[in-house]
């Protein structure tokens, strides 16, 4: 089931929900609305090889006037806010204002397992040269409960503080 966002907000305040900061005029019918963080990772490689580190990675740090990002490049972002749960699964999504405008996030990995509570990175994608600042809200996220005993996430991106790069390539190749 999909927590309203009165049950978010009253999940938080226990302690279950993790979110910070928190604002409560961003608490949305099923969703919370979360900001863009201040750092982007620009991927500037040609080709990308899954079993190598990108090697054109280039870190921006979002200026006050924003940044300008431009179409058949991927870029790293980051939440502004730290999210997660202990009992619930997190999904990210864009919101509409800013899928309007062409630009999209997290569209291959919106799934924040149980127990994971970072500043989650978002994949950003654009249609058009288009200018994005800081702190802008740019996405929801929704808590679903689940069924079943429920297991932490101890993944390769647990405790993630910053935006993270691909982690693929730490897997050996079977």
């Amino acid at each position: 089931m999909l927590l309203t966002g009165a049950e978010i907000t009253r999940q938080r305040r226990n302690g279950v929900i993790a979110i910070e900061p928190f604002t409560a005029d961003q608490v949305e019918q099923n969703s919370y609305g979360f900001r863009l963080g201040h750092r982007l990772l620009s991927c500037d490689d040609e080709v990308y090889d899954a079993h190598r580190p990108l090697e054109r990675i280039a870190p921006v740090e979002i200026p006050a006037e924003g940044v300008l990002l431009y179409p058949n490049r991927l870029y790293l972002g980051e939440t502004l806010e730290i999210i997660g749960s202990t009992r619930y699964a997190c999904e990210l999504y864009g919101n509409l204002s800013i899928a309007a405008l062409g630009v999209w996030i997290q569209v291959s990995a919106p799934l924040g397992h149980t127990g994971a509570i970072v500043r989650w990175t978002l994949e950003i994608r654009v249609s058009q040269p288009i200018r994005l600042h800081r702190g802008m809200r740019i996405g929801k996220v929704a808590f679903w409960s689940v069924n079943g005993d429920v297991v932490q996430y101890n993944g390769r991106y647990a405790n993630s503080v910053a935006v993270t790069e691909s982690r693929l390539c730490t897997e050996v190749a079977s």
